[in-house]
């Protein structure tokens, strides 16, 4: 705590935050074998890129500190990157505690794009729905075709938010990504405790 004390002051040039929140937030990382998703993560958290392929086995978990709300809330992302194959067997011990995710296509392969409706649809089985964002990566390799891109805009419209194109190699749109769901967990949260709020006092009225 004294180190994101420290960290924060820093950023707020030297004043002291009276009241900041923590969250800690679990998110993973889905899509096919070689899309690109361990690269994405190593970009986002110690902005490193590495051409080598070593497939994911089972999962790896990694953290990163983001501040939100001009830094008055310290969200601690668990950034699960997931291995790419379609098997079920873990599927449970994988997404219980999901609060949101990033779905991968790769550019290069159309097919990688077909299994993203599946990916999406098995995780919402175990964690019901929760805020998504769709990352068409390696842009640097080759542009999205026109068919790929309406694909995405289909996506994103399906279940109400954005589609990006990344490139884990220059780094492009890759903060911007995990940003973006970092807001939309941000802001479902926000409106669950609302609705919350409302009924606690829906409750009060009714007792008295």
């Amino acid at each position: 705590m004294i180190a994101r004390r420290r960290m924060y002051d820093k950023i707020r040039g030297g004043k002291t935050a009276i009241h900041m929140k923590e969250l800690f937030r679990k998110i993973c990382v889905l899509g096919d074998p070689a899309v690109g998703k361990t690269s994405l993560i190593r970009r986002y958290v110690i902005d490193i890129f590495d051409d080598k392929y070593i497939p994911s086995v089972g999962m790896k978990v990694t953290k990163k500190l983001i501040y939100l709300d001009e830094g008055s809330l310290a969200l601690t992302l668990m950034i699960w990157d997931i291995l790419g194959s379609k098997t079920r067997r873990f599927d449970s011990i994988y997404y219980k505690g999901v609060e949101g995710a990033l779905i991968v296509c790769d550019v290069t392969r159309e097919k990688t794009v077909d299994s993203v409706s599946n990916w999406i649809t098995g995780m919402f089985e175990i964690t019901g729905e929760v805020p998504v964002v769709f990352l068409a990566n390696k842009i640097d390799l080759e542009k999205a075709s026109t068919a790929l891109k309406q694909q995405m805009s289909i996506f994103a419209r399906s279940f109400k938010t954005e589609s990006m194109y990344t490139s884990a190699k220059t780094g492009e749109n890759v903060e911007d990504a995990f940003l973006s769901l970092a807001k939309k967990i941000v802001s479902k949260r926000e409106v669950v405790m609302g609705e919350k709020n409302e009924e606690d006092r829906e409750r009060t009225r009714v007792s008295e």
